[in-house]
Order: C-alpha cells, then structure tokens, then sequence
C-alpha cells in the first residue's frame, strides 16, 4: 500500500459490469479505502438511505440494469452532486462523440481504461 490519501475514504463504486467494479474496488482497496460496491441506481439510492457516510462515488455511466433507459450514470451523478457528494463517472465509452457529449456535461469523467486510483488522488487534493 502506497501513501495516496485514500487511506480511510469511503468510497460507492456504482456498475453493473461485475468485472469492472471488482477491479476498481480492489485498486481503491489496495490503496486503503473503505469500498462498498452495487451493480444498480436502486443499489446507489439504497445505499443514500443508510445515512452511511460516502467519501465519493465512482459511477458507470452506462447502468443497464438499473432503470428503463441505460444511461443512469448521469442521474447518480445528479443525485451525488445534489447531496454534496463528489462523484467520478466513468465510461467504456472512451473515444469518438459519445465521450465528448459525457465530457461536455460532465465535470469529473474517466475513460475505463485510466487509473481509477489516480482519479480519486486527483478528486480529494482538488477538494482541499
């Protein structure tokens, strides 16, 4: 484990790709955050509901389990930003116009394929 600033953060991963919320968790993990992880929005609003404090939010942008359409990413992000949540939207969708619409509407995005660890590194030191 490495000096990061993520020791102790509470971190909501939010993604219905199993294999890409594991991975995520486990690079925060590594770097000592406390991480709870769901696969659904209802999962997130669940989650709103304990009072249980979050740190920050990592959200696919692509929820395809959670609601009637598919792009729910965009409503956690809603929600977190509403409650004071910092929160961090990542994609597959990393090239051509669908990554630029997510980046024009978006203050915090993150290609799946960039360092999840980092990203959070980044958010807490801009949050200072």
């Amino acid at each position: 484990m490495t000096s990061t600033g993520l020791q102790g953060r509470k971190i909501l991963v939010v993604d219905d790709d199993f294999g890409c919320r594991e991975a995520a968790a486990l690079d925060l993990q590594h770097e000592g955050a406390i991480v709870t992880e769901t696969d659904s929005y209802q999962g997130f609003m669940d989650h709103l509901k304990t009072g249980e404090h979050i740190d920050a939010v990592l959200t696919d942008y692509n929820l395809k389990q959670s609601m009637k359409s598919s792009h729910n990413g965009d409503q956690v992000m809603f929600d977190c930003e509403a409650r004071g949540i910092p929160v961090i939207l990542w994609s597959g969708y990393a090239q051509g116009h669908v990554e630029r619409k997510i980046q024009a509407t978006v203050r915090r995005f993150l290609p799946k394929d960039h360092s999840v660890v980092q990203a959070f590194v980044d958010l807490f030191e801009e949050e200072k």
